[in-house]
């Protein structure tokens, strides 16, 4: 007598059913890291550009815009950018850029008029 067997048994199936559950949950948490480093990048990227036409908009004018309207800078996609005056720092305005990525937790900063660092900070 012959056992043809053309299936898979129950326990077959559910290991089965097991390692996929497993492939596909290391895959999303993987992807998740990616895109909120993508983000990131995003925001960095920002955070330079709008220093750079803070910095030109300071040689061409001989001081800070006081609105970020003043600059020729566009956010990207899903970035917010906030500009703070801090007052006056050894006679000169201080001003205080923050820019986050809606995606992610982190936001970024530069000041000025010292030199800026870039700086990664969690919400």
């Amino acid at each position: 007598m012959h056992n043809n067997r053309h299936g898979l048994t129950l326990i077959e199936l559910l290991v089965v059913v097991i390692l996929l559950g497993i492939l596909a949950s290391v895959a999303i948490s993987s992807f998740g890291h990616t895109a909120e480093r993508a983000y990131d990048s995003t925001a960095l990227s920002d955070l330079r550009s709008v220093t750079s036409a803070i910095e030109r908009f300071y040689i061409q004018h001989e001081r800070y815009p006081e609105h970020l309207e003043e600059l020729e800078f566009t956010p990207s996609s899903g970035v917010h950018v906030t500009q703070f005056s801090l007052g006056t720092q050894a006679g000169t305005e201080s001003v205080h850029i923050h820019v986050e990525h809606e995606g992610s937790d982190h936001y970024f900063h530069a000041r000025f008029p010292t030199e800026p660092g870039f700086e990664r900070r969690e919400n």
